[in-house]
């Protein structure tokens, strides 16, 4: 009887043990995916932001005379309900051909909801970042975007004072010296949600470029 109650404490002993232990290493499998996760979301956010930088940058680029790039557009959301989305941008500049002339380029940003998805508990909307150009009379082209899920995605034009300019479609009209500058604010969700995130999404604001003026 006592080898029975000996072996029963031993087997009991072991199992204990072997579920600590499956409880430990099942925690350190969280902490390297969650670690993971937060690399994926930090590089995904310094990549996207050094390039829209440079793509913003080009905002009027060889544009002479005086002229600005009047096409720029923003349509907020159709959701009166959103915020911090924008559905569309649009800029431009030109291109010099090998013989001087010039060739308008449009630039184009497209927004598309794909649906939701649940972080840290709580359902939220999913969007793509999708780029377009259009050279001169040819057609909208795909050039580009980000693979990144994006919480938001909202651009302001902002003024001299680093407001955002309300109906900026009418101020580059008319007042077109009243935007200075164009701001993107984004956030990038987490490749997959794990409770061990210490945030569930990344975002930046540092977006900035200068918007060329009427006599730049």
């Amino acid at each position: 009887m006592t080898l029975i109650y000996d072996n029963l404490i031993s087997a009991v002993v072991a199992m204990t043990v072997t579920l600590i232990l499956a409880s430990v290493q099942l925690r350190a499998t969280h902490h390297r995916m969650a670690a993971r996760a937060q690399y994926v979301m930090t590089e995904r956010v310094t990549g996207l932001s050094s390039w829209l930088q440079r793509d913003l940058e080009r905002i009027g680029e060889n544009k002479t005379g005086g002229s600005v790039p009047i096409d720029t557009l923003i349509l907020p959301s159709n959701d009166s309900t959103a915020q911090w989305l924008t559905d569309r941008f649009v800029f431009e500049r030109d291109s010099i051909t090998p013989s001087g002339s010039t060739v308008p380029v449009k630039i184009r940003y497209d927004i598309q909801n794909t649906g939701s998805r649940t972080v840290q508990g709580e359902t939220t909307d999913e969007y793509r970042f999708q780029r377009k150009r259009k050279v001169g009379a040819n057609a909208w082209e795909s050039a580009g975007g980000s693979a990144a899920p994006l919480g938001y995605f909202d651009v302001d034009l902002l003024n001299k004072n680093a407001e955002p300019v309300e109906n900026p479609e009418i101020h580059l009209q008319t007042h077109p010296d009243t935007v200075r500058s164009v701001r993107v604010r984004f956030s990038v969700l987490p490749p997959f949600d794990n409770n061990q995130l210490s945030v569930g999404t990344s975002h930046t604001n540092a977006v900035i470029a200068r918007y060329p003026s009427a006599d730049s």
